[in-house]
């Protein structure tokens, strides 16, 4: 977890590597960079990151809201309260009914997922010309086929497909 200009001694910090012991290691990685983007939040509007009160929450529900989705808006608060749990500080979303309603807001507000084109036989065929007969063409040319055979959609394949009818 993130330790922030605060002094510890040598048992806090032990006390600290405990806890951080009780999350998995990919808990304790998408906590940590949820617990970055709050202290950036915090440092930007500077405030103080520990002890957040209700209305500095939804602040940073909406300064979210912009760029994730709803489920890692609530992602991100478990994080904070993670990061005022450690530190023990009380701290507790499920208190608070209006952050609830934003993130249920927000979701029902979301754009629908982008669906993505499959590649088309005939795409698969227009981009047969433009492979030339070096290794390098060869064995890209490898790749889309194994690309269109596994079924990959046009958006996975890092080629700029435009939207063919069918």
């Amino acid at each position: 977890m993130i330790l922030f200009n605060l002094v510890f001694t040598d048992l806090d910090l032990k006390v600290q590597k405990m806890v951080q012991a009780g999350y998995s290691d990919n808990t304790n990685r998408v906590y940590t960079s949820a617990q970055k983007a709050y202290l950036q939040f915090c440092n930007m509007y500077r405030l103080s990151p520990v002890a957040a009160d209700k209305l500095q929450v939804l602040r940073f529900i909406a300064h979210l809201s912009h760029r994730i989705s709803p489920t890692s808006i609530k992602v991100y608060l478990s994080a904070v309260r993670a990061l005022h749990v450690n530190l023990g500080i009380k701290f507790d979303t499920s208190d608070q009914p209006r952050a609830q309603i934003m993130v249920r807001g927000l979701a029902r507000g979301a754009p629908p997922p982008h669906q993505k084109l499959p590649i088309t036989y005939s795409m698969l065929s227009s981009m047969i010309t433009l492979v030339g007969q070096s290794y390098d063409d060869i064995m890209c040319w490898a790749a889309i086929t194994v690309a269109f055979f596994g079924c990959l959609r046009a958006d996975d394949s890092g080629l700029n497909i435009h939207k063919e009818s069918s």
